[in-house]
């Protein structure tokens, strides 16, 4: 459980992509829309590892499936860039009443489940662990792994969305439309990345 806690919360920790909408969210929609953004792309990560670890790698043979998940991906990253860029600041009180975690839980679920390099990250990576790890072809070591996975994570986007986040939003409104701004020009270069890989 250990090794999937230090996983999980090293893996939050170095999402950028994840990481800026969280905070753009969080800026615009207070800490209740980043934290489902975080929780969003943990469970994309979980769906994707417990895909790795029931030996899902037939998946990674079928191009058409992949293309499909890509193009969900970029479509995604591309929207949330498009609209966080041509979006007019909005005052705080009443973006805040457009929390809407089910869409932004989606936001973060969609760019981690529709981008196929995360999925071949997982299936190295939880190759890794069962030749190294001692019972890890064992179904509880695969859940206690995810649970330590989820666990490991869910500190990060704690700490992110309710220790960070306060203090960027304190900076004042110039500074954070600048934040926004600089966030949907990093995504758009990140879709473009994914459409010529």
């Amino acid at each position: 459980m250990l090794i999937g806690f230090l996983s999980g919360f090293l893996a939050a920790l170095l999402s950028w992509r994840i990481n800026i909408v969280a905070i753009q969210r969080g800026v615009q929609r207070g800490k209740t829309a980043a934290f489902f953004v975080g929780v969003g792309s943990l469970t994309a990560d979980v769906v994707l590892i417990l895909g790795a670890f029931s030996g899902a790698r037939p998946l990674t043979q079928n191009q058409h499936l992949w293309m499909i998940l890509k193009i969900i991906g970029i479509l995604t990253i591309l929207f949330v860039a498009f609209k966080i860029f041509f979006q007019a600041p909005k005052l705080m009180e009443k973006a805040e009443k457009e929390r809407n975690p089910p869409k932004n839980f989606l936001i973060g679920f969609s760019i981690v489940a529709g981008n196929p390099a995360v999925f071949m990250l997982w299936m190295g990576l939880v190759s890794f662990i069962l030749t190294q790890a001692q019972d890890a072809t064992q179904q509880h070591f695969h859940y206690e792994y995810l649970a330590g996975f989820f666990c490991g994570g869910l500190i990060w986007v704690s700490l992110l969305c309710f220790l960070i986040l306060p203090k960027i939003r304190a900076w004042g409104e110039r500074p954070l439309y600048l934040i926004s701004r600089i966030s949907a020009i990093i995504l758009i270069i990140c879709a473009i990345i994914l459409i010529f890989n």
